[in-house]
């Protein structure tokens, strides 16, 4: 009944009496406030139908729905009445957000502003609401300008710069957010085990510094909201204030929620892909928390943006980022981009440039010898992936490179061997494997050749005797070397079972002979 009475467009008229400003209005907002959750949907289409229409009538009803949905609240109003009136005030920009009337434009404006203020809101299911109503305005005003009136232009322009002022407001604070995030999860005596908060602070500095001198230096533009620089210098080390720090938090949360709103909108354009790619690093640096909650918002977040098309002049900016977090102090960020390049590198296979594309590719490579056991086994599953489509030439590279550390390890295991026998057993104390080589990169070594393995799980190409008896040559290191060729053998037999003979054909007597001996256990080839 409500929803066919404000159709009919008699609000503020002569003939309505005043009666929506003395019983209409006040009722609609106390009736919308008790809406059951199982009856939002069907509020929200009522009033969606209400200021629908192309009339002059429906103008007026357009201007006093709105004006009173988008009256602040008392400061006293519960989080679901709050996140209720942001879900209804979607409902009606839907249908009112490209109307270019100055005293709806005014409102959006004024909203934007509350949004803004509002971001560290303490209640998860309004920040929820907030980052779809976000999304939805900035999806209307960031795109490319429409044609307007020339009364009209002016208008335009005001939403345009309030709508880029709250972008930049997230681009802004985002690295300090994500590192609110970090330093609420982590306690005192972890920070100072870890390096001490400066070196985190000064890590996350570096990281947005790398991340705007790239874009730069690949002709691309800052953001229109909020320089590359400007975040940097916006990194400050927390004051170990609680309150701040829920307010960081609640922050990042708000613009994860506005990233999935603009993705699932569809209407991502130039301008918002800058601010993501700007938001790129610290989304990456919070994808690990300790609360479940926030976790499973953040893991959210890097999928939809996992096969986001990103504009061909934002991928040198793109492959700066994952860059940077390749080498930030948390382990689980150098995750997270290995994670977010599997998907990112097949996505944009055609449109990245062959310099980035090896960037990506030796960053991989070069986690493969990570200080963080979890780390290298991630980038061999990503070196596996990229292995089956980077062409012959990186292919080659990678079993050059892996085959050669392989060697030395064993060469030094025979060197040592002859000088204890010249000794009688009686060998100093030293690193084990060639001492000039660390166990990380042995291990990197056997991970490159057990990712060459796992890239063609059902072929046998000429290469591939000579990769695994290098993989079996490791079979005597110490741990998690060991497990690894054993991985690599087993894993090897299960996808070449049903062609076995056929395999053993592909390899030489000598071949198969040396493989057998230097395996851990006959069972895997045999």
């Amino acid at each position: 009944v409500f929803a066919g009475v404000l159709r009919s467009g008699v609000v503020e008229t002569e003939e309505a009496g005043g009666a929506w400003e003395v019983w209409m209005a006040p009722l609609l907002t106390r009736t919308l406030a008790d809406v059951p959750a199982e009856l939002l949907a069907e509020w929200s289409a009522a009033l969606r139908y209400a200021v629908s229409g192309s009339r002059e009538v429906h103008q007026r009803t357009r201007r006093a729905l709105l004006r009173a949905l988008a009256a602040p609240p008392p400061p006293s109003a519960p989080s679901g009445v709050l996140a209720k009136r942001m879900i209804y005030l979607s409902a009606v920009l839907v249908e009112t957000v490209h109307c270019d009337d100055p005293p709806l434009v005014a409102a959006q404006i004024d909203l934007l502003r509350e949004l803004q203020e509002t971001r560290a809101h303490a209640s998860q299911q309004v920040r929820e609401q907030l980052g779809a109503l976000a999304a939805l305005l900035c999806a209307a005003h960031l795109q490319p300008r429409r044609r307007v009136a020339d009364g009209d232009a002016q208008t335009t322009s005001s939403v345009q710069a309030a709508v880029q002022e709250f972008v930049g407001s997230m681009v802004g604070s985002a690295m300090q957010d994500a590192q609110a995030v970090l330093d609420k999860g982590r306690p005192q005596e972890s920070a100072r085990h870890s390096g001490g908060e400066g070196e985190m602070h000064a890590s996350a500095v570096k990281l947005a510094a790398d991340t705007a001198e790239a874009g730069r230096g690949a002709g691309g533009e800052a953001a229109p909201c909020a320089t590359a620089e400007a975040t940097a210098m916006e990194v400050t080390p927390a004051a170990g204030n609680r309150e701040a720090e829920a307010q960081g938090v609640a922050r990042m949360e708000t613009t994860m929620y506005w990233i999935m709103g603009m993705v699932k909108s569809g209407e991502v354009y130039p301008a918002v892909m800058e601010a993501i790619v700007d938001l790129l690093v610290p989304l990456l640096r919070v994808q690990e928390v300790p609360d479940r909650d926030f976790g499973m918002v953040s893991k959210r977040t890097l999928a939809y943006l996992k096969y986001l098309p990103f504009p061909a002049h934002l991928l040198p900016k793109v492959v700066a980022a994952l860059k940077a977090g390749a080498r930030d102090p948390l382990w689980h960020t150098r995750i997270a981009v290995l994670t977010f390049s599997q998907a990112f590198i097949f996505r944009h296979a055609f449109s990245l440039q062959s310099g980035h594309a090896e960037d990506l590719r030796e960053v991989v490579f070069s986690l493969l010898s990570d200080v963080q056991l979890e780390v290298r086994e991630m980038a061999a599953a990503t070196l596996a992936g990229m292995l089956r489509g980077a062409g012959a030439g990186f292919a080659e590279q990678v079993r050059r490179r892996s085959l050669e550390v392989v060697n030395a390890m064993a060469g030094a295991g025979r060197a040592r061997s002859s000088k204890k026998a010249r000794q009688g057993g009686g060998g100093g104390q030293g690193l084990e494997g060639d001492a000039m080589l660390t166990l990380t990169q042995q291990h990197g070594g056997v991970l490159g050749l057990s990712a060459c393995v796992m890239s063609v799980p059902y072929e046998v190409p000429e290469w591939l005797p000579e990769v695994l008896i290098g993989v079996a040559k490791a079979s005597s290191k110490p741990q998690p070397i060991r497990d690894t060729v054993t991985k690599t053998l087993a894993e090897f037999k299960k996808t070449h079972q049903d062609t076995w003979a056929q395999t053993r054909e592909a390899f030489t007597e000598e071949q198969w002979d040396a493989l057998t001996d230097l395996s851990l256990s006959p069972s895997y080839i045999v």
